[in-house]
């Protein structure tokens, strides 16, 4: 099952000295009908129709951050055209596995998105907002 504490326990574990803070070259990006809880239980993942998790490279998706309390993408990010209905995609997570495996960050959309058949969900340059609170 997905771990969203994952960071959380990360940032904590370097805090204290107990690990390094790691680098890790690629992310997928996963979109979700109904988000998982922040322990990584529930959620439902879009299936079908073409779906899969988008690899993305944190280094050359995302810009650097301009302040201390955000950071987006600074190029289009798509997921495959749909061939069939994808549901209402209410957000996304960024996570070190394409299923299962870690969630670094759970994003919930601003507007949920039905998604049908030959539609293309995708974020545009600044649309995908990571935020440090």
């Amino acid at each position: 099952m997905p771990h969203a504490h994952y960071m959380n326990e990360a940032l904590l574990d370097w805090t204290v000295g107990r690990t390094g803070l790691f680098t890790q070259e690629t992310h997928y990006l996963r979109a979700w009908t109904v988000l998982p809880a922040l322990d990584g239980t529930g959620g439902t993942e879009v299936t079908g129709g073409s779906y899969a998790a988008v690899t993305i490279v944190p280094a050359t998706h995302f810009n650097t951050a301009a302040n201390e309390f955000s950071i987006s993408n600074d190029g289009v990010i798509s997921f495959p055209t749909a061939t069939a209905s994808w549901g209402t995609v209410v957000g996304t997570t960024i996570g070190d596995a394409t299923s299962g495996g870690n969630i670094i960050r759970v994003i919930t959309a601003a507007t949920p998105r039905a998604v049908v058949s030959g539609q293309t969900l995708s974020y545009p340059i600044g649309n995908l907002i990571l935020t440090q609170y």
